[in-house]
Parts: structure tokens; C-alpha cells; sequence
């Protein structure tokens, strides 16, 4: 089973294949902070912990 997952608010929207091999709650962490890292990292604030991922949902369609 295949599945997208809708990260919202994050220029606007990101839609990221998830194929059921962790669970969706260890990959949206995971993806959230990966996201927020690079972010930061792109605002030349790679020490920062500042969270620009507001919400990751999953949807299907």
C-alpha cells in the first residue's frame, strides 16, 4: 500500500511517496526536522532550532 503525505505550509506544499516501511508518526517527525534543519541551515542559521513545518498530514487520492 502507497500512500502521499501533504506537508502543509512549507512553500506551500510538499507531497512526499510513503510506501508504508516506518510508521507515519517516525517519518513525519523525521521529515519535519530534516526540513526545519535545511531550512535553516539555508537561512544561514545552521544552529538555529527554529520550526518552519507546521503540520505533516497524510492524505490519499
Amino acid at each position: 500500500e502507497k500512500t502521499c503525505l501533504h506537508v502543509h505550509g512549507v512553500f506551500p506544499y510538499l507531497y512526499v511517496p510513503y510506501t508504508a516501511e516506518e510508521s507515519e508518526e517516525s517519518l513525519a517527525y523525521r521529515l519535519a526536522a530534516a526540513l526545519d534543519t535545511a531550512i535553516n541551515i539555508s537561512l544561514g542559521s545552521a544552529a538555529s532550532t527554529n520550526q518552519h513545518v507546521y503540520q505533516i498530514q497524510r492524505v490519499a487520492g
